[in-house]
């Protein structure tokens, strides 16, 4: 069964769309026993006695919590986390929506469960879209990629917006991670567990099954929120405390998978020194430079302009890297 958690809010939200998202689940779903919707609702949300009131209408299980706003946009991790309390006994699966988002893709729940049976121990997440960087030359083709820094989530595009997670993963990790932000933070969780232990447990849809409907005035760089709330999650992200934390649940997500191996070559496989996997930094020059080139192409130079100083950190005696950087400055 997969599991949706949704945190909304009705009252002054002009990007308010459970309706859509509840009408698209209803439309796409291939069974509705495959799926539950579990929803937060604020408790000063003078809107929320009506919108409860229609929840019946629906073919399919919704449950709800009405509880504190808490800090509102920074604290939706925690409502996500909350819900995870009422989770179907037969969950496996687990997707934490926006309520803007709305379902494109029929038979979109057959479609998320066909992918959930690739390991024994249940430990994975899901993608609905490759890696990020999209202009990267195998983005397509190669849709696992964590050659990128850390340092670029604050600008790193496209990320999957709706990633799922299984629920033996979030169990590991105590809930939905420490900022609003569980896209990236899934991403810099994955980044963790690959580099430092060599584990991917990463799958992927062969496209997505939602869209977001984006509001100009609340979810571009246009909002004032873009610059504040979201400047601020970022910030924080950037913290060592916050990479602490990430670090000691990528250390859970291996030590659980580790322990659940049959043979020791399997233990050793999944417990790699710390650093790039061998078969990540083979090659690694040559991706990250391709990567660049894939911005100019995109006609992002400030896009390449990051990525070739990142190789030149990497990589100082980078001659081919040096020159694209300084063509770059002078043609700005």
């Amino acid at each position: 069964m997969i599991s949706l958690v949704i945190c909304s809010r009705i009252s002054g939200n002009d990007n308010f769309g459970l309706p859509n998202l509840l009408a698209s689940l209803e439309q796409f779903s291939a069974s509705y026993n495959n799926i539950e919707v579990l929803v937060k609702f604020d408790s000063d949300d003078e809107n929320v006695e009506d919108m409860v009131a229609t929840l019946s209408d629906y073919p399919f299980t919704i449950k709800y919590l009405v509880e504190p706003r808490g800090r509102g946009y920074v604290d939706i991790h925690i409502g996500y986390t909350r819900l995870l309390s009422l989770l179907d006994p037969c969950t496996t699966v687990v997707g934490a929506f926006a309520d803007d988002f709305i379902i494109t893709v029929q038979d979109w729940d057959e479609k998320v469960l066909s992918k959930t049976k690739a390991y024994d121990d249940d430990i994975y997440c899901l993608h609905q879209r490759p890696h990020p960087p999209y202009y990267r030359k195998q983005y397509q083709t190669e849709p696992f990629y964590l050659d990128f820094s850390l340092e670029q989530l604050d600008y790193i595009e496209i990320v999957d917006e709706g990633p799922f997670w299984s629920r033996r993963w979030l169990e590991i990790c105590g809930g939905l991670g420490h900022v609003s932000f569980t896209d990236a933070w899934t991403l810099c969780l994955q980044w963790y567990l690959y580099h430092l232990y060599g584990v991917n447990r990463t799958q992927f849809l062969d496209e997505p099954v939602i869209h977001r409907v984006l509001n100009a005035m609340i979810d571009t760089s246009s909002a004032q929120r873009w610059h504040t709330e979201r400047a601020s999650n970022f910030d924080f992200m950037q913290s060592e405390h916050y990479h602490v934390m990430v670090m000691n649940q990528a250390s859970n997500l291996h030590l659980n998978i580790a322990n659940r191996c049959k043979s020791m070559d399997q233990f050793e496989q999944a417990n790699q020194s710390p650093g790039y996997p061998a078969a990540a930094r083979e090659n690694l020059l040559q991706r990250l430079l391709e990567t660049a080139q894939g911005a100019l192409d995109a006609k992002r130079p400030e896009v390449a302009t990051r990525e070739y100083e990142r190789i030149i950190h990497l990589f100082p005696d980078c001659a081919s890297a040096h020159r694209a950087l300084t063509s770059l400055k002078i043609a700005s």
